[in-house]
């Protein structure tokens, strides 16, 4: 038997509506191939939530309260570099979120190859597998 109610887990809800919300940023509501093409995406390559910041700065104070979650893929728009720091600027409000942290850890990447749709994967081995 399947779950046919994926909303009532609060943890599917909230990724299904995130996952809505970025492909609708990703192509203006289309799916295209061509509409990916000309968006360039990040995604949150730590373990942690990112606090998204109102303006290009670590500064606490910047924080919108908006975070991005382990695995979340956002749209972005342009990229600057201050004082060593790459911040992205996201497409869908103009806010910023840096690249790498004040040590040198790594918690955004660029995606490339980026495949969207609304598909369920079905594990097939007995191994543990991390999905994001």
């Amino acid at each position: 038997e399947h779950v046919h109610d994926y909303d009532c887990w609060p943890t599917v809800r909230d990724n299904r509506i995130q996952g809505m919300a970025f492909v609708k940023v990703l192509g203006g509501g289309r799916a295209r191939t061509s509409s990916i093409m000309h968006n360039r995406m990040v995604v949150n390559v730590s373990v942690s939530d990112i606090g998204v910041r109102s303006s290009a700065t670590l500064a606490e104070g910047a924080k919108t309260g908006q975070v991005i979650r382990p695995g979340q893929v956002v749209c972005v728009k342009s990229v600057e570099d201050i004082d060593g720091v790459r911040f992205w600027k996201l497409k869908e409000n103009g806010h910023y979120v840096f690249e790498t942290t004040q040590d040198g850890t790594r918690i955004m990447q660029e995606c490339m190859n980026v495949e969207t749709g609304m598909w369920w994967y079905r594990a097939a081995c007995d191994e543990c597998l991390e999905i994001r």
